[in-house]
């Protein structure tokens, strides 16, 4: 099975900030049918932190060693504000809970389209990030990562005044 990663971060524009912005992505990968393992998990690289507007830096992060077509990858893109961010804590274990609530709901409708639950679960995702962000702040809505071999996939973020844009790859 191909690994999903992710490739480079784009700053299309900085938060008004005084500060260089710190940020970080949250994602929750899971599958459908037999793969209804659930994992969610905070990724960042130092190669990501401090963008100039038009920068782009490269930093090879695996998101889903098991990429399946049946694959569900969600991916939040956050500015670090606080002290801490998602990474294995509370707050991560708060996301975790609420995505593995939907979840389980929906494993016994199979039938449903992807997008059914794939909708069901973004706006978990964010209502979920909502609560727990603490002073971290979401750039944008939690987004469907949905990468077809052999081609780069770039996603936008967008929020609190940043826009950055992630290039996800499977290899």
């Amino acid at each position: 099975m191909p690994t999903l990663t992710v490739d480079q971060l784009h700053c299309v524009q900085d938060t008004p900030e005084w500060t260089p912005d710190e940020v970080y992505l949250v994602v929750a990968v899971t599958g459908r049918a037999g793969r209804c393992r659930l994992r969610a998990f905070s990724l960042s690289a130092p190669e990501w932190q401090g963008l100039a507007p038009g920068e782009r830096r490269a930093a090879r992060l695996e998101v889903d060693p098991d990429w399946a077509p049946d694959s569900l990858v969600l991916a939040a893109l956050l500015e670090r504000d606080g002290e801490q961010d998602f990474a294995p804590g509370g707050r991560l274990d708060q996301l975790l809970e609420s995505l593995e609530d939907v979840r389980r709901l929906f494993i016994s409708l199979q039938d449903q389209p992807r997008v059914f639950l794939a909708a069901h679960l973004l706006t978990e995702m964010d209502q979920a990030i909502a609560r727990a962000a603490g002073d971290d702040r979401p750039l944008g809505p939690a987004q469907l990562i949905e990468p077809v071999p052999g081609e780069p996939l770039e996603i936008g973020f967008a929020g609190q005044g940043g826009r950055y844009r992630l290039r996800f790859s499977l290899r």
